[in-house]
């Protein structure tokens, strides 16, 4: 949890002196990296005797880990966000609206001249709409630099 970079080091030759490559990853491969490797990790337990017939999950995990020390107390609730924070959640409603909306804004281009400008702003208006909720309009907007 405190690592501050993490590291692939290759070694191309069995000289000890020869150059060595150093990959440096990202926070986004360090994630994906330990999800494989806590995957891997929780397939071998339940392989084991004494898990063989119980349904392990990654909150069973961390709550073992924060009762062996592994984990600290400040870290205990970023840790069961971790998934969330790197993957989040999209309810079923949204995805279905960024859906339909994609498939709209593709389909006003393949629309005859006149119409597809008039759905290109009519797309655009619902847009503004939907992103700014209930917001009253303001009177010092200009409405011309969307033309």
């Amino acid at each position: 949890m405190d690592a501050r970079r993490a590291s692939l080091k290759w070694q191309f030759s069995e000289v000890p002196s020869a150059d060595d490559e150093i990959y440096i990853l990202s926070p986004m491969e360090q994630y994906r990296a330990a999800l494989k490797l806590l995957r891997k990790e929780m397939a071998e337990i339940m392989r084991s005797e004494a898990f063989r017939s119980k349904n392990l999950e990654y909150e069973h995990l961390i709550g073992a880990a924060f009762e062996a020390g592994f984990i600290r107390s400040e870290e205990l609730n970023y840790v069961l966000r971790f998934e969330e924070f790197w993957n989040p959640s999209v309810p079923k409603w949204k995805a279905y609206m960024n859906f339909a909306s994609s498939l709209a804004g593709t389909a006003v281009f393949y629309l005859p001249p006149p119409w597809n400008l008039i759905g290109a702003i009519g797309l655009v208006l619902t847009q503004t709409k939907i992103a700014n909720g209930n917001k009253k309009p303001n009177a010092d907007d200009n409405w011309n630099v969307i033309i």
